[in-house]
């Protein structure tokens, strides 16, 4: 049985892959580890591949976990990869992120901020009822803020432009962190929200 290799959003470990069926794999979830000060994406990335000892894996990320596996996608030209509700280059970020990175706003701002949750918070992230809620809280609550602190500031100044040919981008039309305009998925999931890992698993899966 081949082994897929799952890579969840920022500091978010493998709950969000709860619904997750994939009875035709065997389910790894790779762990997230202490970035050091000021690392680049791209070395973590290739700091967190260590993680992945199969020549042909599947690994699948999602979100932030989504531009890891693109960068890991770099290191395994056999393997396949899908990234879900994500970015493949920095050109498929808003620019204001970009903006508030070059501001330095997030150096500014209070741990407490990042890691708060409310309604406004589950809207954007398209959160669909109160399990999605109380599950998105719970994550928050658990998120390191000092790798939630690099790991947004590292997304500003990420700067990759290439796309692995082995890589698939699923993405959802109601995609409020990472709208889809600014994106060129290769499939669109009708309704899919930035958590539709969680509730459009079958038509992610499919």
């Amino acid at each position: 049985m081949r082994k897929i290799f799952l890579i969840g959003g920022l500091g978010a470990d493998e709950r969000v892959f709860q619904n997750m069926d994939l009875p035709q794999f065997d389910k790894v979830f790779v762990k997230w580890i202490n970035p050091a000060k000021n690392e680049s994406i791209e070395n973590y990335a290739k700091r967190l591949s260590t993680q992945i000892k199969e020549p042909k894996p599947y690994i699948l990320g999602v979100s932030f976990g989504g531009m890891m596996a693109t960068e890991i996608a770099k290191y395994y030209p056999d393997a396949d990869v899908f990234i879900v509700s994500s970015a493949k280059t920095y050109r498929e970020l808003p620019l204001l992120y970009r903006i508030i990175g070059r501001l330095g706003v997030l150096k500014i701002l209070p741990v407490q901020f990042l890691t708060y949750h409310n309604r406004i918070v589950d809207w954007f992230f398209g959160v669909k009822n109160s399990k999605e809620s109380d599950l998105l809280k719970s994550i928050l609550a658990d998120t390191d803020t000092t790798f939630l602190k690099w790991a947004l500031q590292q997304i500003t100044l990420w700067r990759n432009e290439e796309i692995p040919s082995n890589l698939m981008h699923i993405h959802g039309d109601k995609d409020r962190i990472l709208p889809i305009n600014f994106t060129k998925p290769n499939a669109v999931i009708h309704e899919g929200g930035h958590l539709m890992i969680l509730n459009k698993t079958p038509e992610i899966e499919n």
